[in-house]
C-alpha cells in the first residue's frame, strides 16, 4: 500500500517529514510518497504571524488536502495546530519530542561588544509574542546587561533568518531548537547549516523562564477519522506515549488561558515519576505568569520547630513560617586552586567552584552550568554562557551534549566537569576544585538538628555526614533537588522527596 504524506514545503518541514517517512518505511511493510503543499504562512513571510487575519496559517491548504484525500497523513509541527481542528480529522501519532528549548544565536562580535560595554542596543528578532514579552521580562537579567533591547518581528525560513542574523539585520535571533535539530540531522541541510552559522554563538535559553510554546519540539501526524483502524497500527511506531501525556496537559494549559496565536505565554510540561513538572511564564490580563513547580503527591511529615536546610545561612534566607530554618554548620569547603588552562567543553557545577578558576587562563570553547543562579554569576564576570542543566543539572546537560545541532559549534570533544573532589559525571574528566572539611559544632545546633523532622539537602555526600554524626536522623524526611541528589538517594532506595528548588519547597511547608 502507497500512503501519501502531505506537509509544507519549506526546508525544515521537508526535512522532518521525510525523517518520519524513513522510520515508517523501515518499520512497516508500507510505501510512503511526499505531497509539499504551499500554506497562506508560506506565502506571506513578512506579516506577523499573530497580525494574519486567518487561523491556521500553516495548517489550513494541509487541512483541504486531507479532507480531499489528496493526503492520508500530514505532518505538522504540533504547536502550529490550532486547538480546533476538524470534526473529521484526528491526532494519529505524536513523536517523542525534541529539545522543546528556545535558543538564542548571536554573533561572537556582539558578545565582546557586550563584554567591552560598546553595545548600547540589542535588536533581537523573533516572530513570537510569547518569546518577545519573555525576552523583555528575562533576557537583560540573565544577560546581565543593562542597555536597550529591543524586539523586531523575524519571519522566514531557518535559512533565510540566520542570513538576516549574518547581515547585520538583527544583534540576535531566537529560534526553536527542534526544528534546528532535525536540520542538523540531515547530511545535507547539516552542511548548509553549518556555512549560515559561521562565526555565531548559541545560548540555550533555560526553560526556567523561557518556556516554549505548548507541544514545541513534538511533531504531530494527523488523519482522517475514517482512516484510522488503517493507520493507527502503522503509525504506533513513531507514536512516544510520554511525550504525547506531556503536550496534552500543555495544551490544555494553553487552551485554559484562551489559546490563539498571539498569547503571549509559554508552557512547558515534563513527565517525572508519578507527576509532572509544570512551567509557565507570560503575561494574562496584564498579570505576570511565574509557574514552575513539580505537580507530584507528597505527604508532610509531623511538624517540628526546626527545618535544616543545607547551605551557609548567608547565602540562603529563610522564607518559612512559624519555623525556624537552621543551616548547615557541620561542612564547610577549602578551595583547590586549578592552575591548567582550561580551554574545552567546561561545566561549572556551583559557585563554590569559582575561587578555584585562574581566570587569566579560563578561555572555555563552550561553558556550561548545573544552574541558572551559576550561569547569571558568569554573565556578571563577562563570560558568555551556552546552557544550563536548570532543574535537571547534569541530565540536562547531558541532553545537550548529544545534540547534533550542538554539536557544530563544539571545536573539540573533550568536556571538563569542575566539582568537588568526591564527585564524578558521565559528561567527562572531573576537575577537583573544592574539598569539604568537617567543622566542630556547638552543643546547640546539635540539639536543634536532633529535634528537626524535615531536612532538604544539598548534595547526598552531606546526607551521609550529616547521619554519621546523627544516625537518629536517617529516619526523618528527606528533601532535595531533583538532579544527581536525589538520584542518589533513589540508587540507595532510601526515600527522599523531591522539589524543583528551595522556592519550592519552602511554598510546601508552609501550605
Amino acid at each position: 500500500m502507497v500512503y501519501k504524506i502531505g506537509t509544507r514545503q519549506s526546508l525544515l518541514a521537508r526535512t522532518q517529514s521525510e525523517q518520519i517517512k524513513n522510520i515508517l518505511e523501515a518499520q512497516t511493510p508500507h510505501s510512503f510518497e511526499m505531497v509539499f503543499i504551499t500554506t497562506k504562512g508560506d506565502q506571506d513571510q513578512t506579516t506577523p504571524l499573530w497580525q494574519m487575519n486567518t487561523h491556521n496559517v500553516f495548517t489550513k491548504e494541509l487541512d483541504l488536502a486531507l479532507a480531499q484525500k489528496t493526503t492520508d497523513l500530514n505532518i505538522h509541527s504540533y504547536k502550529d495546530l490550532g486547538l480546533d481542528r476538524s470534526p473529521d480529522a484526528m491526532i494519529g501519532a505524536l513523536t517523542k519530542r525534541s529539545y522543546p528549548h528556545d535558543v538564542l544565536l548571536i554573533k561572537n562580535q556582539t558578545i565582546r561588544d557586550l563584554f567591552s560595554n560598546n553595545q548600547s542596543s540589542l535588536k533581537i528578532g523573533t516572530s513570537s509574542p510569547r518569546r518577545t514579552t519573555n525576552l523583555h521580562r528575562h533576557l537583560k537579567e540573565l544577560l546581565s546587561y543593562d542597555g536597550e533591547l529591543l524586539v523586531s518581528s523575524l519571519r522566514g525560513n531557518v535559512n533565510s533568518r540566520l542570513a538576516k542574523l549574518q547581515n547585520g539585520e538583527f544583534d540576535g535571533i531566537v529560534l526553536a531548537l527542534a526544528g534546528l535539530e532535525r536540520l542538523a540531522l540531515d547530511r545535507r541541510a547539516n552542511e548548509e547549516l553549518a556555512l549560515l552559522l559561521y562565526d555565531l554563538n548559541f545560548l540555550i535559553l533555560p526553560l526556567s523562564f523561557f518556556p516554549g510554546a505548548a507541544a514545541q519540539g513534538t511533531l504531530a501526524i494527523e488523519i482522517r477519522k475514517s482512516d484510522q483502524d488503517q493507520l493507527l497500527p502503522i503509525l504506533e511506531c513513531v507514536h512516544d506515549k510520554i511525550t504525547a501525556l506531556e503536550v496534552t496537559k500543555e495544551r490544555e494549559a494553553f487552551a485554559n488561558y484562551g489559546g490563539g496565536c498571539h498569547l503571549p505565554i509559554g508552557i512547558y510540561v515534563k513527565k517525572f515519576e508519578d507527576g509532572f513538572i509544570c512551567c509557565q511564564q507570560g503575561i494574562y490580563k496584564n498579570q505576570a505568569i511565574n509557574i514552575l513547580k513539580l505537580e507530584i503527591k507528597r505527604i508532610k511529615p509531623t511538624d517540628s520547630p526546626f527545618i535544616f536546610v543545607g547551605l551557609a545561612d548567608h547565602n540562603s534566607p529563610s522564607t518559612s513560617k512559624n519555623r525556624q530554618v537552621i543551616f548547615n554548620q557541620l561542612l564547610s569547603y577549602k578551595t583547590i586552586l586549578h592552575q591548567t588552562p582550561l580551554t574545552d567543553n567546561t561545566v561549572i557545577t556551583s559557585q563554590n567552584v569559582l575561587s578555584a578558576i585562574n581566570f587569566a587562563t579560563f578561555h572555555p570553547t563552550t561553558l556550561w552550568t548545573s544552574g541558572v543562579k551559576t550561569m547569571q554569576a558568569m554573565f556578571k564576570r563577562r563570560y558568555w554562557v551556552n546552557g544550563t542543566g536548570d532543574w535537571l543539572g547534569e541530565e540536562e546537560l547531558i541532553f545537550f551534549k548529544n545534540s547534533k545541532f550542538i554539536n557544530l559549534f563544539l571545536k573539540q570533544p573533550s568536556w571538563s566537569y569542575l566539582t568537588n573532589d568526591q564527585s564524578s559525571s558521565s559528561l567527562g574528566q572531573t576537575i577537583p576544585t573544592y574539598t569539604r572539611i568537617k567543622n566542630q559544632i556547638s552543643d546547640e545546633f546539635k540539639e536543634q538538628i536532633k529535634q528537626c523532622q524535615i531536612f532538604y539537602w544539598m548534595s547526598f555526600y552531606q546526607y551521609e555526614e550529616y547521619t554519621r554524626e546523627f544516625p537518629e536522623i536517617a529516619a526523618k524526611c528527606h528533601c532535595c533537588g531533583l538532579g544527581k541528589t536525589y538520584k542518589h538517594f533513589k540508587e540507595r532506595n532510601i526515600p527522599a522527596i523531591p522539589f524543583i528548588n528551595l522556592n519550592e519547597f519552602y511554598q510546601w511547608l508552609d501550605e
